[in-house]
């Protein structure tokens, strides 16, 4: 592994640490007290659920993300995986949840409370037994109905907790090589093997969620890896492909356009809909038309694809406040 990819992956690591949960993706499911936990009444929204059986996806109501798993362990909720190699699941007549590829059932580790759900072995155990009620749309644990299967509220910043707080990579005071140095060093070689991928697994150990880095936003925000349409987010601006934009020799509109891109991708992030990592601007020099994704690029002179480059990741990123990015 390089220290320089560990490096890039590590930055946004730490603005993951500082940000907390805001838009990230729960890393795994909660069974709670379905109406009231210790006297408080719960976000029902969390517990409401759909199940297709033709698709099998379970979608959380909410923010019609998919139960899912990258792992055939950990659960969590994000954007449906189009191809459906993760959010696929069987409902069995005996009431069980199968996950469709690792053909391992929905399972809690206790009957009680805050009970965590993971894809388990398929056994005869009351914990991987489930009931449906479309009449409140909740996955209810059977022979204990009081219990509904949550996707959990977000979780606190991850300095904030007693157990990192104190250590390096949590203290603000210090140069960013440092802290990224010491949070790198913390991880083992299972966790840095599981972040140098498109989908970087949740690590749970470190308070680290799940991350899809692919999102699209070359002309505009686009459906695909995190970015998921829905909700008050239907549709985004389309612009003309970078090789028209690009004949237009109009620096301004380089910087506008990605100005606009970068909005619509924070707005998407903030309705956790998409991520805040984009495959884009594509400064590759079109020297051939064989490549074949000449339409992606300004063209042929490295000095207009420069230009369209600094103009672009500059409107995409920087808003009214420089010091802080989009």
């Amino acid at each position: 592994l390089s220290s320089r990819n560990l490096i890039v992956f590590s930055l946004v690591v730490l603005a993951t640490l500082c940000r907390g949960y805001d838009y990230t993706y729960v890393p795994f499911m909660n069974t709670v007290d379905c109406y009231n936990v210790e006297g408080s009444i719960v976000d029902e929204s969390l517990q409401k659920w759909t199940f297709d059986e033709m698709s099998g996806t379970i979608k959380l109501v909410k923010f019609q993300h998919c139960l899912l798993t990258n792992d055939g362990a950990s659960l969590y909720t994000g954007p449906c995986d189009t191809a459906g190699s993760r959010n696929s699941f069987i409902a069995n007549p005996d009431t069980t949840i199968v996950e469709a590829k690792s053909r391992k059932c929905l399972t809690t580790n206790t009957s009680s409370f805050g009970a965590e759900i993971r894809l388990m072995d398929c056994t005869e155990s009351a914990n991987q037994v489930w009931t449906y009620q479309s009449s409140d749309q909740t996955f209810r644990q059977y022979g204990n109905t009081s219990l509904c299967m949550d996707a959990g509220s977000p979780q606190p910043k991850t300095c904030e907790l007693p157990e990192f707080e104190h250590l390096p990579f949590c203290d603000y005071s210090l140069d960013l090589k440092v802290r990224v140095k010491d949070f790198v060093n913390r991880m083992n070689m299972d966790e840095k093997l599981s972040q140098m991928v498109t989908m970087s697994a949740a690590m749970p150990r470190l308070q680290v969620p799940y991350y899809q880095w692919w999102s699209e936003g070359l002309h505009g925000v686009a459906i695909r890896g995190a970015v998921d349409f829905g909700g008050l987010v239907p549709a985004t601006t389309s612009f003309p492909q970078v090789i028209g934009l690009g004949a237009t020799f109009n620096t301004d509109l380089f910087h506008k356009i990605g100005t606009a891109i970068g909005n619509e991708g924070r707005t998407m992030s903030n309705y956790r809909r998409a991520g805040v990592t984009y495959w884009a601007p594509n400064l590759n020099i079109f020297r051939d038309p064989r490549w074949g994704r000449g339409q992606e690029t300004p063209g042929e002179d490295p000095y207009l694809t420069a230009q369209y480059g600094v103009n672009y990741v500059r409107g995409m990123q920087e808003g009214e406040d420089k010091t802080h990015l989009k």
